[in-house]
């Protein structure tokens, strides 16, 4: 991608009825001699838990109804088919409906009318998502997919329309899960037309890792229009395709915005309506290599009214048969799934002995139109984005102590209450995923109700102890540098007529230095030293800086409260001499460290990059890296000045929303650490604590460490038994004596040459691993919705996997 970039000129022609792309056109006469075109319409309603309203409002509104008439009207309707992503709402429906209600649902998934995309607890954000949090609401949908629905159903497809550019950490861990392919929609215009005019909007999507091994590859399609919604669906001309929206039809309450309406299809006008759709179609296939066509027909919150799913199927079915009858289009349009379409490319794929091209990289920083870059977002509702750190961070703990109890036999009378307070934890932290949610882009109202949940959290996870653990300190090993970083410089940027919102940022100019009357405190000691500056203005705001004795990292930490200021944005600027020149490097989800670089051709605004926990810059002889305990946005804005230049860590606390401005500003407590290298190596010392022989005999798990240092335990989860829906508001958790055991290996640089990965095998023997060992173990997919067969006692991991185990006790 970032090839790509650099020869990107982002200068936004008009592009004609396809605003930001160009006038497709296409030879009629070699239409009968080309392979068939395949249309495969595919009816969906995008469900967001949590925007405009709060998760319960979205579901009595809009969700329940649409979920009923799915089940209603899918039964009724031969031809129809639906598709539908986000489990968090599936659930609580399916707690409402009988137990023959549920067996139906089985069997129109089984006879692929309804199609489940991704599964997932939610369709999350992939710019501030810590890898974690993808992977926990991932597992929590799956696990209850294999519970309710049955062993026999897996999805298969990914289904990532409305998240605000993407990462590829999410179709990697979609790899894991035994994914087949996936479909995305948020990528910057100019990227779009790019891959549109090579015919290479369908890629395998290979991890910067992955080299010329195809193992991480992952087929990936990207709508090529402006938006997933009808009018940019079916082709390049919005104003056609709306007229094809039989939601809209007059008395309906919905209308086009290019005053044209749709019209009823009947016998006297299907061959003129039928012929404008066809063109559409027809052009859209040009785009793509196979000649077959996926038409997205919903949008969001939409089949909630029976007038809805009868308008949409019975206009539907009157234009595909008058299209397929028409030799000379040779067409071949109906409703469908995106397995259908799936299944379609691929075997047109094996019958050209054709292959799709590789793209490697990520999608940031998003932009839908002219220079409206989508980099507020990584900031917005800071509170928030740090309170989701904490309760991540807690909920890990509680899950690996509850999974110890349980290997161990403890008998703990409260376990099953405990059980289901954990999984309504998880719940909860998993929702907060949503690209609404961890974002910041909802409304104040619901960004309130979040924050409730998260208090909720909170109580949950106050357990009485399980397992009382102290601890002396081990002797430590230090390693000295005599680099030197210059702090501080903090700036505001001012918003302008056009202000920034919660998910655009569109500054004035460049950052200007704060005038404000401060206070400095200096304390030095033999065991820290601290700077302290404070602020008693309109901006509430304190700015600390800790230099612990020999540690490694110099420790920041900034809290605010912007209650009077408006339309601001905060940024906090670290100098240091090093020759960057215009590249700086910044972490994907926590997972890897992707290199960014600056291009002339963009505005300041398209350089602000998601910071979920890092970023560096380097020269050849000095690196200079941020941690940070909270997600946010950073750029390296000064090109090519060896002594100056600038690492921005942003901070977005005022800003207008789409709807409103925020009215709850509360103070904002901000960490981040600054040091030289990512080095496990140089601080596991530091994280390592010697406990007392007597206390590691009781309460030992595991035989052995793990063979390599760079061996992390992602989570050691306990699997959950189906749910018991007593009534609405009861539900019954109950634990399995099975864990979910997942596992994630480091990579070094591969710029260095280190030996580490030819010393270090990281071989394990899962069955042995614990002290008590389980009498039956399986490898899985990363969700456990498939198991794999092998030998699980000589397993190798290799740098950058993730590995799934499952671990079952009688």
């Amino acid at each position: 991608m970032l090839d790509i970039y650099s020869k990107l000129a982002f200068d936004d022609p008009d592009g004609g009825v396809w605003k930001q792309g160009y006038d497709i056109i296409y030879n009629q006469m070699s239409v009968q001699r080309e392979k068939r075109l395949e249309v495969i319409v595919v009816p969906h309603s995008h469900n967001d838990p949590g925007w405009i309203r709060t998760f319960e409002e979205y579901y009595e509104i809009h969700t329940r109804n649409i979920l009923n008439n799915m089940l209603s009207h899918l039964q009724k309707m031969d031809e129809m088919r639906f598709v539908y992503a986000e489990i968090s709402f599936f659930e609580r429906w399916w707690t409402e409906i009988d137990e023959e209600k549920r067996e139906l649902v089985k069997g129109l998934l089984k006879s692929k009318k309804l199609e489940i995309l991704t599964g997932g607890w939610v369709m999350p954000d992939e710019a501030n998502s810590h890898y974690y949090g993808v992977i926990s609401q991932l597992m929590e949908g799956h696990e209850w997919i294999r519970n309710h629905i049955g062993e026999d159903y897996k999805p298969k497809n990914h289904w990532s329309i409305d998240p605000f550019g993407l990462s590829p950490t999410v179709s990697y861990f979609m790899k894991l899960s035994n994914f087949s392919n996936g479909v995305l929609q948020r990528v910057h215009y100019s990227v779009k037309k790019y891959l549109a005019e090579r015919k290479e909007l369908e890629f395998m999507w290979r991890q910067l890792w992955g080299n010329r091994d195809n193992s991480t590859d992952f087929t990936t399609h990207v709508m090529p229009f402006f938006s997933y919604d009808i009018p940019h669906t079916c082709g390049p001309d919005p104003k056609i395709c709306c007229q094809f929206d039989f939601r809209r039809t007059a008395g309906s309450g919905m209308d086009c915005p290019w005053k044209l309406p749709p019209v009823v299809i009947t016998e006297n006008n299907v061959k003129e309506r039928a012929a404008l759709l066809y063109d559409q179609y027809r052009k859209k296939a040009q785009l793509f290599k196979t000649n077959v066509v996926l038409v997205p027909l919903g949008d969001d919150f939409r089949y909630d009214t029976e007038f809805e799913w009868n308008n949409q199927y019975s206009n539907y079915i009157k234009l595909f048969k008058y299209m397929n009858e028409q030799n000379e289009w040779n067409v071949n349009a109906r409703f469908g799934t995106v397995d259908d379409y799936f299944r379609l490319v691929h075997e047109r794929l094996h019958e050209d002995n054709d292959k799709l091209p590789v793209l490697s990289g990520d999608f940031f920083t998003y932009a839908d139109r002219n220079d409206h870059y989508w980099s507020g977002y990584y900031t917005s509702r800071p509170f928030h984005k740090r309170f989701d750190r904490v309760l991540q961070h807690y909920i890990r703990t509680a899950e690996i102590l509850y999974s110890f109890m349980g290997i161990k036999g403890f008998k703990e009378r409260n376990a099953l209450r405990l059980f289901g307070l954990l999984v309504e934890a998880r719940r909860w932290m998993n929702l907060f995923q949503h690209h609404d949610g961890i974002t910041g882009t909802s409304k104040d109202e619901v960004m309130a109700d979040y924050g409730q949940k998260f208090v909720n959290i909170k109580l949950l996870i106050q357990l009485k102890s399980l397992i009382g653990f102290y601890w002396h300190i081990c002797s430590h090993v230090f390693f000295e540098s005599s680099l030197a970083y210059y702090l501080l410089f903090i700036s505001l940027l001012k918003g302008t007529d056009n202000p920034s919102g919660a998910y655009l940022f569109l500054p004035d100019g460049p950052a200007k230095p704060l005038k404000l009357k401060q206070s400095f405190i200096a304390v030095q000691g033999i065991v820290m030293q601290k700077v302290l500056v404070a602020n008693d203005g309109n901006m509430t705001f304190t700015h600390v800086v800790k230099m612990p004795f020999l540690s490694p990292s110099i420790e920041i930490q900034n809290t605010f409260h912007l209650d009077t200021v408006q339309n601001v944005e905060l940024a906090m600027r670290l100098e240091a001499g090093i020759g960057n020149g215009d590249e700086f490097f910044t972490d994907l989800n926590g997972y890897q460290m992707v290199k960014r670089r600056r291009l002339k051709q963009l505005p300041l605004q398209a350089h602000f990059f998601p910071m979920p926990s890092s970023a560096f810059i380097e020269d050849e002889m000095l690196r200079m890296t941020l941690l940070s305990a909270q997600p946010s946005g950073v750029a390296n804005l000064a090109s090519g000045m060896q002594l100056n230049n600038f690492l921005i860590l942003f901070f977005r606390y005022s800003f207008r929303l789409v709807f409103e401005v925020p009215s709850r500003n509360v103070p904002v407590n901000t960490k981040a650490r600054v040091t030289a290298y990512h080095s496990a190596h140089a601080y596991d010392r530091m994280l390592v604590y010697c406990y007392l022989s007597d206390y590691m005999d009781n309460y030992k798990l595991m035989n052995t460490v793990f063979s390599c240092d760079d061996t992390h335990l992602i989570t050691l989860r306990t699997l959950a038994a189906p749910t018991i829906y007593d009534t609405r508001s009861v539900h019954i958790h109950k634990p399995r004596n099975s864990y979910a055991l997942v596992l994630h290996r480091f990579a070094t640089d591969c710029r260095f040459t280190s030996k580490l990965p030819e010393t270090c095998t990281a071989t394990l023997d899962v069955k042995r691993l614990f002290v008590k060992s389980p009498s039956r173990v399986a490898e899985t997919s990363l969700t456990m919705l498939y198991d794999y067969p092998g030998d699980v006692n000589n397993i190798s991991l290799e740098p950058m996997e993730v590995r799934t185990f499952r671990l079952d006790y009688t």
